[in-house]
């Protein structure tokens, strides 16, 4: 996969979990006369999958928050149906509010998985209004990108800032709409307590959860990146025994 051109070889031999050899089928042979021989009748041999962007962290945190996505998720904790129409999205998220203890004041409901395309748009003013209770309680919808999250009016007035003026004024936020993005998003998280309070500890108790969907997924012989399941798992070609010769001589 180097150069203009495509290379290909006759077999590859594995051992110890490792590529020993690549080249003719008549080499491998000689170097390694023990090995089992696997004929792939003609089909490609391809590295397992490798997901080079991986986010532990945000999959941790995003498994401590109530789904609400336009699909449907199967997870160690439960079952949760998408929705995929602004009515349902706030009912669901209505749902979800009503369900808070009356107690719950400090600690913040945190739901992800909202979507603009599938669930209209999405302000502190629409959570504010969602439910009565939502004014009394703080609450953030994580956009389904991970890259923004919007707080209601009595998460904006009870979280302690930094700079409040400084974070008002940053270009990726849009205060009076309770929006923060990118940068924003960043701002919000660290120079205010929602990180310190809320966000990290969520995501240190979330690492378990990772482990957890990790090997699940494992069973099932699933292969997703951790954008879509929140968990990376690689598979490779090893598991044949040593010394396996893999033949591409019939290749089409």
């Amino acid at each position: 996969m180097v150069g203009d051109k495509a290379q290909y070889v006759e077999a590859v031999v594995e051992k110890d979990g490792k590529i020993a050899f690549t080249g003719s089928l008549c080499d491998a042979k000689e170097l390694f006369p023990a090995a089992t021989e696997m004929d792939l009748q003609g089909r490609c041999m391809m590295p397992g999958h490798i997901d080079p962007h991986l986010h532990p962290s945000m999959a941790a945190l995003i498994l401590r928050m109530h789904f609400i996505t336009p699909f449907d998720w199967l997870l160690p904790s439960g079952k949760y149906e998408g929705v995929r129409s602004q009515h349902d999205y706030r009912q669901r998220l209505s749902d979800l509010i009503s369900k808070q203890p009356k107690t719950a004041k400090t600690k913040f409901l945190i739901t992800w998985g909202y979507h603009q395309d599938f669930h209209g748009d999405m302000s502190k003013t629409v959570i504010d209004e969602i439910n009565p209770a939502a004014k009394t309680m703080p609450i953030a919808v994580w956009q389904r990108s991970f890259h923004e999250v919007y707080l209601n009016s009595y998460a904006l007035d009870h979280l302690t800032y930094d700079d409040k003026d400084a974070l008002m004024n940053n270009p990726q936020v849009e205060w009076e709409r309770g929006h923060f993005f990118e940068m924003g998003l960043d701002g919000i998280i660290g120079t205010t307590n929602f990180g310190k309070d809320t966000v990290f500890p969520m995501m240190m108790d979330g690492y378990n959860d990772v482990v957890q969907v990790r090997n699940k997924a494992a069973t099932l012989h699933a292969l997703t990146p951790i954008c879509h399941s929140l968990t990376s798992l690689s598979y490779t070609c090893s598991g044949y025994g040593v010394g396996v010769i893999h033949t591409l001589s019939n290749r089409s």
